[in-house]
């Protein structure tokens, strides 16, 4: 990914490119354009995402040998992901899943010095360290107990595992932490370390945001998804502003 990028169909709300922003419509085209056939992504893994308010979509991945499941918010205004530690005694991250450091053989060591995230209404302090993450396509492959070829590795990713996290707003929220989904120029993204490690056939990321709350979005990594684009819907290329942040220019709104 790197300075260019497609938003398609009727949705409302640009998300940015590197990437493709699928319409939010079913329809399916029974004969897709040539410009988005080589986007349909063959190997392509795709992730449900649940609709929590129409204000944030999470999914599931995992950390570490063997797989430790976590389920995060795909935050593409982050280039860092954090999950609870094994060692946070908050009692939020007691209600969530918790990395277990000793118990991945695949571990690569705590790096550098801890960091601190301040949101607006909370904050998180974490160690650093390098795990492999995977995503296990939620169609073929649910809960990582399906077709095992679909599976989606990122080596050496770099997470945060918090040591201590405020009660509100964490402790009630429905999800464990933050998958930071920057644009590749981000050194601590998903979408950089997919990059490096050459792990996709092409540099493709597709979304569809459901704006029903009982109706699940999802992300896929290495192509989109032809259902979730309107038949007759074209395909618009857009300039990223900066190669770390999803930023395109607007003429008029």
């Amino acid at each position: 990914p790197a300075g260019t990028g497609r938003r398609r169909g009727r949705r409302r709300g640009a998300l940015p490119v590197d990437v493709e922003v699928q319409g939010d419509t079913t329809e399916v085209s029974p004969a897709l354009p040539i410009d988005l056939q080589s986007l349909a992504g063959k190997g392509k893994v795709s992730i449900a995402m649940l609709n929590n308010n129409n204000s944030q979509y999470y999914g599931d991945f995992t950390l570490g040998e063997p797989k430790q499941r976590f389920t995060a918010v795909f935050d593409t205004g982050s280039g860092i992901t954090w999950v609870p530690g094994a060692k946070c005694k908050s009692d939020a991250c007691a209600e969530h899943h918790r990395f277990g450091v000793e118990t991945s053989s695949s571990f690569g060591g705590f790096r550098g010095e801890d960091g601190t995230i301040r949101y607006g209404t909370g904050q998180v302090k974490f160690g650093r360290g390098t795990d492999t993450m995977a995503f296990c396509d939620s169609r073929s492959n649910p809960g990582c107990h399906g077709d095992a070829a679909k599976v989606l590795s990122v080596p050496r990713q770099p997470f945060g595992m918090s040591k201590e996290q405020t009660s509100y707003p964490f402790r009630i929220l429905p999800f464990d932490g933050i998958l930071g989904l920057a644009p590749s120029g981000a050194k601590g993204s998903v979408l950089h370390q997919l990059r490096e490690a050459k792990a996709l056939q092409r540099n493709v990321l597709g979304v569809y945001l459901s704006e029903d709350t009982h109706r699940n979005g999802s992300m896929s990594f290495g192509g989109v998804e032809p259902e979730h684009i309107a038949k007759g819907s074209p395909v618009h290329w857009h300039k990223l502003r900066s190669g770390s942040e999803w930023l395109v220019g607007l003429k008029d709104i």
